[in-house]
């Protein structure tokens, strides 16, 4: 995998990225989930409830459906949210159901598999469910708009897609994580990116469930994934990223239950049980009890996978006989455009810091262990004072205070409130409307006794009038 080469622009960095089709990929109406639940045909739903369910199951099915038309929802905590974080509502909207008219049976029978068949742990399970929902804003990930979610380039670079059916018509989903550049994908998305993203691919999976039950006349309830590990080695398995994937682990679960049906890991490599270990706390046991882990020899990992998966629809590195018109069987699309990102090395172009860092108006300061420093800045008329900063490494804590001159040597009043801001990989941004006056961006090391903090700064002021 060769990186892109440093002295482009991000403009040509971003064009030359290996585009993911499915975010760009329009979905139709019909199959379009709502509220969690795939569009199955309301018959058909129905048929499939009244085959595999015996009459015990029926029973914990009509209970719990009980135990959740009684419940309802404090809009004060159930609004729409951004980045993770809840807005709450005005306290006089009136309590709504939590349970929707999309929420059909095969929905909730995911919750009871889920817990098999515990009517009041699936029941605490589908509330997990709803609020995470709401916290991530997931019925506008399919089609996300700047005021939903404006995902960074960097994320072209994950190595994901979607490509064929296995020979009972559930689709398949493919993440190659030893494509992914695991430093980069940390510096050039946000932990909330990479969760909202994740998440879109939980969507999308209901959404290619209603279309290929209507497909396949009969109801599909989970997707097969093939976990291709070619090329993981320990550089893979960075804290951070490895911090973010196991809440993603915790996270997906609680909010898609039961829709994995079969997870193949293919060519793991030697370090493969240390990496499954800083996972596997985080899955439940029937999903551990889903998982086949395949060795990494290609004839036998084509013997296994033939056995669910027709050739015509299964790559080539894979054992099938399915191309791209470029001949990389990892990137097979239509049209030319990859349906399984290639990943590879993210350029620093797209790097949540690059005009931080090569800004000439930033400034380089060393904040001394146990000590506090300040950026002064002089606003001669009100308007909007506007910052950015990052460590190089470690946390840092800041507040933007106000004096009253230039020559005061307190450390003024706290204008925002001081938090603590983990910073090394992405830079922290912000901004405030204040008044003609003199301020500080102090930064505040005072808790940390030994380590010293480098940081890089960036203030820019927006005078009324200007």
């Amino acid at each position: 995998m060769a990186s892109t080469p440093t002295s482009v622009s991000v403009a040509d960095a971003v064009r030359s990225a290996p585009l993911l089709t499915h975010m760009a990929e329009r979905f139709d109406d019909d199959t379009y989930p709502t509220c969690g639940a795939v569009k199955y045909d309301a018959g058909m739903a129905a048929r499939y409830v009244e085959e595999v369910l015996s009459a015990q199951q029926r029973e914990a099915l009509a209970t719990l459906r009980d135990l959740l038309t009684a419940e309802t929802v404090d809009p004060a905590t159930t609004s729409g949210a951004k980045d993770g974080k809840d807005e709450a509502s005005s306290s006089e909207d009136p309590p709504g159901a939590l349970l929707h008219p999309a929420h059909d049976d095969v929905m909730l029978l995911r919750f009871l598999r889920a817990r098999k068949f515990d009517p009041k742990k699936a029941a605490e399970l589908f509330k997990t469910n709803m609020q995470n929902r709401v916290t991530w804003n997931c019925d506008a990930l399919l089609h996300p708009t700047p005021d939903t979610w404006d995902p960074p380039p960097g994320i072209c670079w994950v190595a994901s897609g979607w490509h064929g059916e296995d020979k009972e018509g559930s689709p398949i989903y493919i993440e190659a994580a030893g494509s992914f550049d695991t430093a980069g994908l940390v510096k050039a998305a946000r932990r909330e990116d990479l969760i909202r993203l994740k998440l879109r691919m939980g969507e999308v999976a209901l959404q290619r469930l209603a279309e290929q039950s209507r497909k396949h006349g009969k109801v599909i309830t989970g997707i097969c994934c093939i976990y291709d590990l070619s090329g993981l080695t320990m550089k893979h398995l960075y804290k951070p990223f490895v911090r973010v994937f196991t809440e993603l682990a915790q996270l997906f679960e609680d909010t898609y239950p039961e829709i994995l049906k079969k997870l193949y890991v293919v060519f793991p490599p030697s370090i493969f049980p240390v990496a499954f270990a800083c996972v596997k706390p985080f899955l439940s046991d029937i999903t551990r009890n889903k998982i086949a882990v395949l060795n990494n020899k290609p004839a036998q990992v084509a013997v296994e996978l033939l056995k669910t998966i027709d050739a015509d629809q299964l790559f080539e590195k894979y054992g099938g006989t399915a191309r791209d018109p470029h001949t990389d069987p990892c990137q097979a699309g239509l049209d030319g455009a990859p349906l399984v990102s290639a990943g590879g090395v993210v350029p620093k172009e797209v790097y949540l810091d690059y005009a931080l860092v090569t800004s000439d108006a930033a400034k380089r300061i060393t904040i001394e262990s146990s000590s506090v420093t300040g950026v002064q800045i002089h606003m001669k008329a009100s308007g909007v004072l506007s910052w950015q900063f990052k460590t190089e490494d470690n946390d840092i804590m800041f507040c933007l205070r106000k004096r009253d001159s230039e020559k005061d040597q307190s450390r003024g009043t706290c204008v925002t409130t001081p938090e603590r801001f983990q910073c090394d990989l992405v830079p922290v941004a912000g901004s405030e409307r204040v008044e003609a006056g003199f301020y500080c961006l102090e930064f505040d090391n005072t808790y940390s006794w030994m380590r010293s903090k480098k940081l890089v700064i960036l203030a820019e002021k927006q005078l009324d009038g200007q």
